[in-house]
Order: C-alpha cells, then structure tokens, then sequence
C-alpha cells in the first residue's frame, strides 16, 4: 500500500509502501515500510512492485493500516 509519494519527481513510480501481506497473500500486521527507491551497492533497486491489486476486489480495508 502506497503510503507517499517518492520525495523525487523522476521516481514518481517508486513510492513509499507498506507491506500488508506476505508472498502468498497472507495479510500482515505491522508490516515493514519500503522506500522504493533504495539501492544496492551495484545500483539495482532493492524493492519493486511485481503487481497492482483492486481493494475492493480482494477486500482489503486500507483504513486499519493508517492508525
């Protein structure tokens, strides 16, 4: 879940996100904060979005994560 916006307009697709479930899908309480835009020491991102989900869909209540 998208928390903010990446501080720097020309990576404007890697934001600050929070993790809500795990690898099968499992939602996660407390889950870790990932800025995006973090880089190795080759320079390859850390992080990356592997898909985009509906909420409403897959009804996952968003307002518990902003507590």
């Amino acid at each position: 879940m998208v928390l903010k916006p990446a501080v720097d307009k020309s990576n404007a697709e890697r934001p600050l996100v929070k993790v809500i479930t795990d690898q099968y899908g499992t939602s996660i309480d407390n889950g870790p904060e990932r800025d995006l835009t973090e880089q190795d020491e080759t320079g390859n991102y850390r992080y990356s979005i592997i898909r985009l989900i509906d909420t409403t869909e897959y009804k996952i209540d968003t307002s518990r994560y902003f507590v």
